[in-house]
């Protein structure tokens, strides 16, 4: 299935994913650890809501370079960053230069993704479940059936999913015989 990579950058293996990944057809974004409310570490490439226009641009230029073939970013975590309307503005001023959009995973419901990405002309998505935000065979199925009503409701849906064992095993049984046709991201994004 088309499914899309979400990279977390300057890792160890982020270049090879986002290569593979590419080589083999998939949508490839930038999953952008951000600041959360919860004293959480980000590692390199973090943005954090106490940092200057100049740092929050400077490090996601850094993590666009160590991930290839981007079309866009999401957040890996971020309930601090996305509710805080100057860092998201700066967030979506960067993004609009580079033409990429911006998947919101919706770390809370606070955040000003939406709204600022409106008035900025920035292409945004957001996520609508965590598939597997409870690693149990029988949760995964009914994140899954949530998102196929709420596809078949608005015309389609986004599920976030991690990569773990119950998660992969899950879509290899259900993918070939969905209810649903699954596209790349870049094609809701308009891309």
């Amino acid at each position: 299935a088309p499914l899309t990579l979400s990279v977390m950058p300057r890792q160890t293996h982020t270049g090879w994913i986002a290569e593979e990944g590419h080589r083999r057809g998939y949508d490839i974004i930038g999953h952008i650890p951000m600041e959360a409310k919860e004293s959480h570490a980000l590692g390199s490439g973090g943005l954090y809501t106490w940092m200057t226009e100049d740092e929050i641009r400077e490090t996601l230029e850094g993590d666009f370079v160590s991930i290839h073939y981007a079309r866009g970013i999401s957040n890996h975590m971020g309930s601090a960053f996305t509710e805080d309307d100057r860092a998201v503005r700066i967030l979506l001023s960067v993004l609009k230069e580079h033409g990429f959009f911006f998947l919101d995973s919706l770390t809370t419901s606070k955040s000003a993704g939406v709204r600022l990405a409106k008035e900025q002309g920035v292409k945004i998505l957001k996520r609508d479940i965590f598939l597997d935000y409870n690693d149990s065979p029988s949760d995964i199925k009914t994140e899954w059936d949530k998102l196929i009503a709420i596809a078949q409701k608005n015309g389609y849906a986004i599920a976030l999913a991690h990569p773990k064992k119950n998660t992969i095993e899950f879509l290899r049984k259900t993918l070939p015989s969905n209810k649903v046709t699954v596209v790349p991201i870049s094609k809701l994004a308009g891309d």
